[in-house]
């Protein structure tokens, strides 16, 4: 487990398998003064989740879409866990599915900077903005980027 970050900001669970995406995600996310818990895989992430121990969980779903749906489902009817999806526009998420937001890796940094359903609930109580990847226009300004 490791955590980047301010104990004083929010607790955010990042599950990528790319280490280098999320660890650019995890400082960023904690240069905003979020605590940072980052997960290899999902079976790591279900080994880290517990009840009211992450305000928000952030999972890349290009691992495997069945299993972030479980994983969803199941940290959602135990404890109402609020959940975004990290997806590229291709993959196509049901619209039974469960997670509070679903946020495009191609939006770059516009759409949490207008904020997602995640912030709006006020679970989140500022913008985040995560690299979408190394072709994402946002890379150049990292130095830039300050909290909303």
């Amino acid at each position: 487990m490791q955590q980047t970050g301010s104990v004083e900001g929010k607790k955010i669970l990042l599950v990528d398998d790319d280490s280098v995406i999320r660890g650019l995600r995890a400082r960023i996310l904690g240069n905003l003064g979020h605590n940072i818990t980052e997960a290899d895989s999902l079976s790591r992430a279900r080994s880290l989740w517990a009840p009211g121990a992450f305000n928000l969980v952030i999972v890349d779903v290009k691992q495997s879409l069945r299993e972030a749906i479980e994983f969803c489902e199941d940290i959602k009817r135990a404890a109402n866990q609020v959940v975004a999806f990290l997806t590229p526009y291709t993959t196509y998420i049901p619209a039974a599915a469960c997670p509070d937001d679903v946020i495009h890796k191609e939006d770059g940094p516009a759409k949490f900077r207008s904020g997602s359903p995640a912030v709006a609930r006020g679970r989140v109580d500022q913008p985040l903005w995560l690299a979408g990847g190394p072709l994402s226009p946002s890379l150049a300004s990292l130095g830039k980027m300050t909290s909303a």
